[in-house]
């Protein structure tokens, strides 16, 4: 599903609250699969989910982070 959001600034507004520099590492904290991560950054489609849930364990702003 297309998002109405850009994965690629979401990702990095993930990269940068969590300290990591990697997409496997973003990938693991999001409880994914590397290639399910790059299947999801090639359609461009967030899992929503794994974030909101990722936001809530570490503290982050969901809204700041979409």
């Amino acid at each position: 599903m297309k998002s109405e959001f850009n994965f690629i600034d979401v990702i990095d507004r993930a990269k940068k609250a969590l300290k990591i520099k990697q997409d496997n590492e973003v990938a693991e904290a999001l409880g994914m699969s590397a290639a399910s991560f790059n299947g999801r950054k090639k359609t461009d489609s967030l899992p929503y989910e794994a974030l909101l849930a990722l936001a809530n364990k570490e503290k982050i702003d969901f809204n700041w982070l979409l």
